[in-house]
């Protein structure tokens, strides 16, 4: 049995958005206890008052595609969709370029997560945005961990250093003899290998941030350059997904 969380139709059409191919985002029920756990998790003091995601915007779990970065903005937080800032614009424009009339939106192609499920705000200002801290990471590993657990992704994204060294992490905690996990690099090139309980594929990408485009710029000629690199990856995922359908059919 399948359970499935209303979406709220204005939220879809904020600045931009367009609606999504289906309203209706899909929640198995392997993964309504961790939701909930993570939904009451009070574990982090520096985290108070605890904001974080609700249920109905993890997207969809069927496609076998986690999106994954470092952890709420608050722009996000604020208007319940994740992505929604100004980095996170930039990787909704890189889908909508691709153009495909059912995977419209993130929540369209991928289960979205971040390694820290709180929004970290500094101390001074709670309505900005500041990196997490390493205890932070560490302490939400466990949820982390049990999503790739329960979902087992064929394909992992990444944006964000951070982001990336924890699914490594995750996928190598959750390594088991006899099977293998092949973690590609953003250029396509095997760059490590872990055991794992199933073959996944990870897409590490920088952090979007404005702020971080002095890194951004040492991998890519530029922003724009970065956005269409991320629209391939979109697209290629698009294709494998079809390519699947059309096996199955």
């Amino acid at each position: 049995m399948i359970t499935r969380a209303k979406s709220n139709p204005k939220t879809t059409r904020q600045r931009g958005i367009r609606p999504r191919a289906d309203s209706n985002l899909v929640v198995l029920p392997a993964l309504l206890a961790l939701q909930s756990d993570i939904a009451s998790c009070t574990i982090c003091p520096s985290l108070k008052p605890w904001r974080k995601f609700g249920p109905e915007v993890y997207g969809h779990a069927s496609t076998g595609y986690l999106l994954v970065g470092e952890a709420p903005g608050y722009v996000s937080w604020r208007k319940r969709r994740r992505f929604t800032g100004q980095a996170g614009m930039l990787i909704r424009r890189a889908l909508w370029t691709v153009g495909h009339p059912r995977y419209r939106e993130l929540e369209d192609l991928f289960y979205m997560t971040d390694i820290v499920k709180c929004h970290p705000a500094p101390s001074a200002n709670p309505a900005s945005n500041r990196s997490p801290r390493r205890v932070e990471i560490e302490a939400c590993s466990s949820y982390l961990l049990r999503e790739l657990q329960v979902l087992r992704p064929s394909a992992i994204v990444t944006f964000g250093r951070a982001a990336a060294e924890s699914v490594t992490r995750a996928i190598e905690q959750a390594a088991r003899p006899g099977e293998s996990s092949s973690l590609t690099g953003q250029a396509g090139d095997r760059s490590s290998a872990s055991r794992c309980m199933w073959k996944t594929e990870v897409l590490p990408f920088p952090h979007p941030s404005p702020r971080n485009q002095v890194a951004i710029l040492k991998q890519y000629p530029s922003m724009r350059a970065f956005e269409e690199a991320v629209a391939r990856t979109f697209r290629r995922l698009i294709a494998r997904l079809e390519n699947r359908t059309g096996r199955e059919a």
